[in-house]
């Protein structure tokens, strides 16, 4: 959380600058069939005895090879006292572990990675964005016992395209197509060229997995490969979470602005058209659960456009939120929710198969303050 609270128009491990506090970003494994109902899923808090401090922006994803969520990163508090961690946690279902790996962690002095399952590599991937003091876009990947780091953007060589958010994070996505078996990355902001210039328009890149192995740990020349003349939304539609749709067997992109849904063919996103859809906010927390056959949204914060002195578009956070809503392949239905989770943003999220429950961990309460509790959404039973 930071104390400018101010949009400018900007794994891999759930955009204009966003100077508020969290972000995340979900996980999509397992099975088909829409859900019907909007009555019977309901939230349970648990009480784990171990847990991560209390944060928000972590990468989070669910590991298929030690079967067990992995949470990484994230921050706590306002600039000029905010807390990044480089931990790494891994949750089995019924308690969180902190583990020990070999080589630090994503985050240090950034926020907002975004991180997700490649099970052609075996590993998660995260990409974090800029920090500060010229520290560039980084990828990272996890095997299960070391987080292995990849390429700074700003020190790309001559002939290596790579993704390179130009401003602040939070607003790119990053998610694991089972249609084309690829990670697919998107980023409204900006890339490097072959040539090294800075491109300020959006992209959409896949992930090959190769590396250079190199003892300065660049990037390979093939490692993202961006989507050449990909149809791509423009202009100020906000974070964005990527996830993939196993009913409609699709990968979906959610704009939190816009309430926008798209869908990525392969070389091109489109607009799945909505009514009604969950109000324009910042920092909500979007997964796709099998148990419920569709996509849920969680909560984030409210926000409106406004211009700033210099005429340029700004959006600021309000009021957290607590509501919860299902994506059904065509439509969005909010779900009738006895007790939620308290009202939060840029929380963190992943799906378990093990316990087929969507698990949610902390997430930013006010401007000020985050949690360190732990929830799971169950489906009918």
């Amino acid at each position: 959380m930071q104390s400018a609270i101010t949009h400018r128009i900007i794994l891999v491990l759930a955009i204009i600058a966003v100077t508020s506090c969290g972000s995340v970003q979900g996980a999509a494994p397992e099975a088909p069939g829409h859900a019907s109902s909007t009555k019977l899923a309901q939230w349970k808090h648990l009480s784990p005895l171990h847990a991560p401090l209390a944060r928000d922006s972590a990468g989070i994803a669910f590991d298929e090879s030690s079967h067990t969520i992995i949470l990484t990163g994230g921050e706590t508090g306002c600039s000029p006292s905010t807390t990044y961690f480089s931990d790494t946690w891994a949750w089995n279902g019924s308690d969180w572990t902190e583990l020990h790996p070999k080589g630090i962690g994503p985050a240090q002095t950034v926020i907002g990675e975004q991180m997700a399952y490649d099970p052609l590599t075996h590993t998660a991937v995260a990409v974090t964005p800029p920090g500060g003091c010229g520290q560039g876009t980084f990828t990272w990947t996890w095997n299960g016992s070391t987080w292995n780091v990849y390429g700074n953007c700003f020190l790309s060589g001559s002939s290596t395209e790579i993704p390179c958010p130009m401003t602040s994070p939070r607003l790119d996505g990053l998610g694991y197509d089972a249609a084309t078996r690829q990670l697919v990355y998107f980023d409204p902001s900006g890339y490097l060229d072959a040539q090294g210039n800075s491109i300020s328009a959006s992209s959409t890149w896949t992930w090959s997995g190769t590396t250079s192995g190199d003892a300065s740990h660049n990037l390979g020349s093939t490692a993202w490969n961006r989507v050449a003349h990909a149809a791509s939304p423009t202009g100020n539609v906000g974070p964005v979470t990527i996830v993939y749709d196993a009913a409609l067997q699709k990968l979906l992109m959610y704009a939190s602005y816009t309430g926008t849904m798209y869908a990525w063919s392969g070389h091109a996103w489109s607009t799945l058209s909505s009514s009604p859809s969950p109000s324009p906010r910042t920092g909500s927390t979007v997964v796709y659960d099998p148990a419920l056959g569709g996509v849920v949204l969680f909560g984030g914060a409210t926000t409106s456009p406004s211009t700033d002195s210099s005429g340029e578009t700004v959006y600021t956070p309000g009021s957290p939120l607590n509501d919860t809503w299902l994506w059904s392949g065509s439509s969005w239905h909010r779900l009738d929710i006895t007790t939620p989770p308290g009202a939060r943003f840029y929380a963190q999220a992943a799906y378990d198969p093990g316990s087929r429950a969507l698990v949610l961990f902390g997430g930013a309460r006010s401007l000020t303050a985050d949690s360190n509790d732990t929830w799971e959404l169950l489906p009918p039973q």
